[in-house]
């Protein structure tokens, strides 16, 4: 009952010295092994400090449980990672189920705005063609009138002309219809034509004929031809008023695209306005300050575009241009609010795109794009785009595929994102800090680089 017992084993093998094939007994701290009698006495570890296995086994496991006591906080802060992270894992998921909502919602209602849009495009261009159709309809009844009426007189001429009697021939009370050729004879009056007498009926001419006979005693198929001309001229001012008639219908014998084309721009910018706004932000109207501009900078027309010119515009200089760096300024500033816009490269030589204080400096290293802490910015290179902020680089050359970015500013939330346009649409960068004053678009252009804000 004095023996000192231990758990069984079935490799005894383990607990003897390999060497001495003895019970191991110590243990030796210096080299970290366990040792029987023979090798504390005539080994190797002779003149070691060494203790018993039972003494050396309580101070490991005081050891154990002191380390276990530092890894359990650890542990728990792991497991409070996990399940924070398993929480946010079902908020992305709720979250990405109530944007798919959203997102169906919003397409409904766009859907809905097309189809409204399709139907007022549709509708003007049936109004257009009911009324052009209406115009030409009218004018076809007036020409088919004209053309009985021409048919009816024809046909009597073509009677008369059968007409063996001369003195009825002569004496026919209807209007004929004299040949252009009979136009150059305008008789004794120089062509002039009374206008009472063109607007006489047929019964009245014959009379006018034998008075104007029995007045001037004139010879009477002189006076029967002054008559047919002046009814001559009265039917032709007839067909030039027709004429003209036709000729203003012509005019609008077509749909008015530009109208067509109002109706549906307008449609599809407030359907544009609807998506922004449902979305939460703005697209604003951006354009560049002259008076911001490098002197050697050139801007486009419509204040959107900048270029550094081998021919230097030299325009005259103003205390708020940049001296240094071939930069420029937005018009507009944002000091709250969420909003979007998208920049073009020509992907030649450099260029900066980004955003920063009014109060950055204007000449010196201090002004440059990268160079300060008062902006934020993205220098394209050579198909690569590095993240500056205050000559610190904290995204190093990253490639571009596609020329176009878009900008994305959270103002409030102090959120200064990038994105290549390609497909899909690649985050590259987003700078976060604390705006303490009103941020501006701030363009860099060099050797030839030209950059365009896309409206």
């Amino acid at each position: 009952m004095d023996h000192v017992l231990s758990e069984p084993t079935s490799s005894f093998g383990n607990k003897k010295c390999s060497i001495h094939k003895k019970v191991l007994e110590y243990y030796c701290p210096e080299d970290d092994n366990c040792l029987c009698v023979s090798c504390c006495l005539v080994g190797k570890h002779r003149g070691h400090q060494v203790e018993l296995l039972d003494e050396a086994s309580e101070k490991k496991k005081k050891k154990l449980r002191k380390y276990l006591d530092e890894l359990n906080p650890q542990k728990a802060e792991i497991q409070a990672k996990m399940h924070s992270l398993h929480n946010d894992k079902g908020k992305i998921k709720e979250k990405a189920s109530e944007k798919r909502k959203n997102i169906n919602t919003l397409f409904i209602n766009i859907r809905e705005q097309l189809e409204i849009a399709e139907k007022k495009v549709l509708s003007e261009i049936s109004r257009q063609e009911m009324k052009i159709l209406s115009q030409i309809s009218d004018l076809m009844k007036k020409m088919e009138i004209k053309e009985d009426e021409l048919s009816r007189k024809m046909h009597h001429v073509e009677k008369m002309c059968c007409v063996s009697d001369p003195i009825r021939l002569l004496q026919e009370s209807d209007i004929t219809v004299c040949s252009p050729g009979d136009d150059e004879d305008t008789g004794g009056d120089g062509g002039q034509t009374n206008s009472e007498e063109v607007g006489l009926v047929p019964e009245q001419a014959e009379v006018h004929v034998f008075d104007k006979v029995q007045d001037n005693k004139t010879d009477p198929k002189t006076v029967l031809q002054e008559s047919d001309q002046r009814a001559s001229l009265s039917d032709k001012s007839v067909v030039t008023e027709e004429e003209a008639s036709v000729r203003d219908d012509e005019m609008a014998d077509d749909l008015e695209d530009v109208l067509i084309s109002s109706i549906l721009h307008r449609s599809m910018k407030d359907v544009v306005t609807y998506v922004t706004s449902e979305l939460g932000f703005h697209v604003p109207d951006i354009l560049l300050d002259v008076d911001t501009a490098h002197t050697d900078m050139g801007l486009s027309e419509d204040l959107r575009t900048a270029t550094d010119l081998d021919i230097k515009p030299g325009r005259p200089e103003s205390p708020g241009n940049f001296q240094t760096y071939c930069q420029v300024l937005s018009q507009c500033s944002f000091s709250s609010g969420r909003h979007y816009w998208e920049v073009e490269w020509n992907q030649i030589g450099d260029c900066g795109i980004g955003m920063c204080y009014p109060s950055i400096e204007r000449n010196g290293d201090q002004s440059g794009i990268d160079e300060n802490d008062k902006s934020w910015c993205l220098i394209l290179s050579d198909k690569t785009c590095s993240a500056f902020h205050n000559s610190v680089i904290l995204v190093h050359d990253v490639n571009l595929t596609c020329p176009t970015l878009g900008v994305f500013l959270d103002y409030e939330a102090g959120r200064l994102s990038f994105y290549e346009l390609c497909y899909p649409i690649r985050h590259l960068h987003t700078f976060r800090a604390s705006f303490t004053e009103p941020l501006h678009v701030i363009l860099y252009v060099f050797d030839r680089a030209s950059v365009k804000i896309r409206s």
